[in-house]
């Protein structure tokens, strides 16, 4: 790079909203390149790059970027230096493309904010400042450009295949980051995975979503923390999961009554002030619901007494199982497999579906009828990730969640598949009595109001009421 800095004549050259600049040099408007520009390692090449690099703050502004790369190795071989300008302006001229960015790329990022556009036709633009008496430029070609002159460039310009891009004029595409506390492509993640393609089909150009990845990219039981944070923008999260920050969202898997009831008697709302207190966020969808969980073993029970196996367990399932007399295990769903595999469990809590998604019906032998309680996955989305979006933003990410939320009550179809999918597979059931599938089911509600409850004196009586029959 060149020792010059252009810094001072680039705020030289910043004018106000509304304000002409005036000047002399060549004048064409291009749209910026999307893709890495070669140019040859010469006075010019170096001159522009130190241009762009001095002026980052003002790009920064526009929401442009620009980067460059070289090596002591390029430089020997004059190999070509390589730079992107990413969202901005670029100019050119019916003259050579080089000597037109070289001659103004002192003023490529301020002119098109703050110059003047008359019925969003075209920018106008005066020069009358020579761009080849800046210090430390020394184009002669530039010397023919100094006679004054007044540029209108109109729609004209459109017809030259030239784009201006007003990034103060025109809303910014919006990336978010998303994970998934399950593995992708599993049942607990597919409904996030259709919400992410149709946020990412209907908010072309506004909005698009970054699916980072599941258990592999974050650990299940951090993924509360990063959505609190900021770390990622959105989750897809099993309230169970981040009961260390909010202890009351353990309380969906207790749910008796359809989502579409729960937003209608205030119990959402209830909810949703707890999540913007506590969690930092707000929660957009529910798509996976009617999804009864079961206990899945690798030896045979005659009656519901867990004493002397070791179940593997997430806080959904805890009170329960050690009400029922079980030692108990947490992992994470990753882990589970092997587990099995080595005897560290006798058996786990799942849901009726997605066993087969992690292989787990290999080390599965019984499962235990009735289910209890409702599976709970939802999507949440960072508050202040939220607060930065517009309007229209915004209503895309709604529109997508309440389209997701709708096809929960599917679940219900997946249920009888996989129920099929596992007495073909060799799963036998284990039934209780009516008198002791009763009691059952009753004691798995009791142990689990009792431990919101317990966790949560002030708001699990209040949420009892919300979402129990």
């Amino acid at each position: 790079m060149a020792e010059r800095s252009f810094v001072r004549e680039l705020h030289d050259l910043s004018l106000s909203a509304g304000e002409e600049f005036r000047g002399k040099g060549i004048l064409g408007i291009a749209e910026a390149p999307p893709q890495p520009v070669s140019a040859y390692r010469d006075a010019s090449n170096l001159h522009r790059m130190d241009v762009l690099a001095g002026g980052q703050d003002i790009l920064g502004e526009l929401g442009a970027k620009f980067s460059a790369w070289a090596s002591e190795a390029a430089a020997a071989l004059s190999a070509p230096v390589t730079y992107t300008i990413e969202g901005a302006v670029a100019f050119m001229a019916t003259v050579s493309t080089k000597l037109v960015s070289d001659g103004l790329a002192n003023v490529h990022a301020a002119a098109p904010r703050r110059a003047d556009f008359s019925g969003r036709r075209g920018l106008r633009l005066i020069f009358e400042k020579p761009i080849s008496n800046i210090p430390g430029y020394a184009w002669p070609e530039c010397k023919k450009w100094e006679k004054r002159m007044r540029i209108l460039v109109t729609g004209v310009v459109a017809a030259m295949a030239t784009v201006i891009t007003m990034t103060s004029a025109m809303p910014q595409e919006v990336t978010l980051r998303a994970v998934t506390s399950f593995a992708e492509k599993t049942f607990n993640s597919r409904g996030f995975e259709r919400f992410i393609e149709k946020v990412n089909a209907d908010g072309r150009g506004l909005i698009q979503i970054n699916y980072i990845g599941g258990p592999k990219a974050m650990p299940p039981f951090e993924v509360g923390n990063a959505l609190k944070s900021g770390v990622v923008d959105v989750a897809n999260v099993t309230g169970a999961f981040y009961t260390n920050l909010m202890p009351e969202a353990d309380a969906w898997k207790l749910t008796e009554r359809p989502m579409r009831e729960i937003r209608a008697n205030g119990g959402f709302d209830y909810m949703a002030k707890l999540y913007d207190q506590k969690l930092n966020a707000i929660f957009l969808a529910r798509h996976v619901d009617n999804n009864p969980f079961h206990i899945y073993l690798v030896k045979p029970i005659t009656s519901p007494d867990l004493t002397g196996l070791k179940l593997r367990i997430t806080p959904v399932y805890r009170d329960f199982f050690q009400a029922l007399g079980a030692t108990v295990v947490q992992t994470a769903p990753g882990e589970v497999y092997t587990a099995l595999e080595r005897g560290v469990v006798d058996g786990y809590g799942w849901p009726i579906t997605g066993i087969f998604d992690l292989g787990w019906q290999e080390k599965t032998k019984f499962r235990v009828d009735p289910g209890f309680y409702n599976a709970e996955v939802s999507i949440l989305i960072n508050k202040s990730s939220w607060a930065k979006l517009n309007d229209q933003q915004k209503k895309i990410i709604a529109d997508a969640a309440s389209w997701i939320e709708e096809q929960a009550a599917d679940v219900v179809k997946e249920n009888e598949a996989d129920t099929a999918k596992q007495a073909a597979a060799g799963i036998r059931v284990i039934r209780f009595s009516e008198e002791q599938a009763v009691s059952y089911r009753r004691r798995a509600y009791e142990a689990g109001w009792a431990g919101i409850i317990r966790q949560s004196a002030e708001h699990g009586p209040r949420l009892k009421e919300y979402f129990a029959k």
